[in-house]
């Protein structure tokens, strides 16, 4: 993997909220002011305005909305969606990554509804009791969990992705609980390198294996779609977000 992704972040802001519009002016979605610039500075979209930025294609997309997709053009707000709060935000795939990363391309790739912003306090709080739906999924196919006392890989893993991906998020004492977390585990110096080799190093070996198993039992685009269902409404009952996204839909097809 190219190294310069090592110390990939979140942008300040989540959202940017850029415009697109279609050759004859229809809104077709928002999107990042990096996605925005690339059109713009390929020629291939004109810059309408710079604040709030909206561009228009000089070419006719595949697919054009209809513009009556109110989720896509809607703005979005730099919020936790559970709290509200601006501070310490990262973002959370409402669908576990370790299942979406094994969907077919045509349905990993429109992901963006299922990935909400949440501040770090919410997101430990939530992913502690993902944790356990996902050994329970794992036990009604395997007959194993995910994670065992033995078998503490995972949670190091875990560990050095949000430290290498997401440090200056995260709390000064949390980071440092996590931080002598991974140093009792890997041994020696703690640096950015070595978290990002084991990680991806487990990744490679182990660690995506119990999410394909799932995936696997997933026969139908049907099956798919209740299971990404399944984990939204998860999502909903446990972390009660009082912030969601205007127009997300729990049903929402793939």
């Amino acid at each position: 993997m190219n190294s310069k992704k090592r110390l990939e972040t979140l942008e300040s802001k989540a959202y940017s909220n850029a415009l697109m519009l279609s050759p004859d002016g229809v809104p077709m979605c928002r999107c990042s002011l990096k996605r925005a610039n690339w059109y713009i500075n390929r020629d291939i979209a004109e810059k309408i305005s710079e604040n709030p930025l909206v561009f228009k294609l000089k070419f006719i997309p595949n697919l054009i909305s209809s513009g009556d997709n109110k989720f896509d053009l809607a703005e979005k707000a730099n919020q936790c969606v559970v709290c509200g709060t601006t501070e310490n935000l990262t973002k959370h795939h409402i669908v576990p990554y370790m299942y979406r990363r094994h969907f077919p391309l045509d349905i990993k790739g429109r992901s963006s509804h299922d990935v909400v912003v949440i501040c770090v306090d919410h997101h430990t709080e939530y992913e502690a009791v993902a944790t356990e739906l996902k050994n329970k999924l794992n036990v009604e196919i395997t007959g194993e969990r995910i994670v065992s006392e033995a078998k503490p890989g995972l949670h190091v893993a875990r560990y050095c992705r949000t430290l290498c991906n997401n440090s200056h998020r995260i709390p000064e004492d949390r980071k440092q609980e996590m931080i002598k977390y991974v140093a009792e585990h890997i041994g020696g110096e703690v640096t950015t390198e070595r978290m990002y080799d084991f990680y991806q190093e487990y990744e490679a070996s182990n660690g995506s294996a119990p999410g394909k198993v799932v995936v696997d039992n997933l026969k139908t685009k049907q099956d798919i779609q209740d299971f990404i269902v399944f984990w939204r409404k998860h999502f909903i009952d446990t972390m009660n977000p009082k912030f969601m996204i205007d127009f997300w839909d729990i049903n929402r097809s793939i």
